[in-house]
């Protein structure tokens, strides 16, 4: 009886994130609920895990959420001024940070998405970490 509840649980929970219109970005990067690499997520420290949100949320100390919260004046990275700072641009495509994403992901772009649906959370978490990007603010 206990697993039946459980599968109903996962099973409206799964309908209702489906169905609902908020978290774009999130679901972008997530594609199904139940593809979150939860398991890897715990494993972080707290600090590391903040972090690794941010990037996956894309609520966090990245321009374009910055500017739109109204702290900053401007969306474009500060890094490279080529693009509005978003998590993609930050970790996948930003050349300010081409010789640590290759260093990390062995790639020159990289989506965020493949990321998550590969489960290499650690690696996007040691590439936040050392870009130092997100403790600036």
């Amino acid at each position: 009886c206990r697993l039946e509840v459980r599968y109903w649980i996962v099973k409206e929970h799964c309908k209702v994130w489906n169905q609902s219109d908020t978290c774009l970005h999130t679901k972008g990067i997530l594609r199904n609920a139940d593809k979150i690499p939860a398991k890897s997520l715990l494993k972080l420290n707290r600090n590391k895990l903040c972090q690794v949100l941010q990037v996956l949320t894309g609520h966090g100390n990245l321009a374009k959420h910055r500017n739109k919260m109204g702290k900053a004046q401007s969306p474009l990275c500060p890094k490279c001024q080529e693009a509005e700072e978003t998590p993609q641009h930050y970790v996948g495509d930003c050349p300010a940070y081409l010789n640590t994403r290759i260093s990390q992901f062995g790639y020159h772009t990289i989506e965020l998405s493949d990321l998550v649906k590969n489960d290499r959370i650690f690696k996007l978490a040691s590439f936040v970490h050392k870009t130092k990007r997100l403790d600036e603010y």
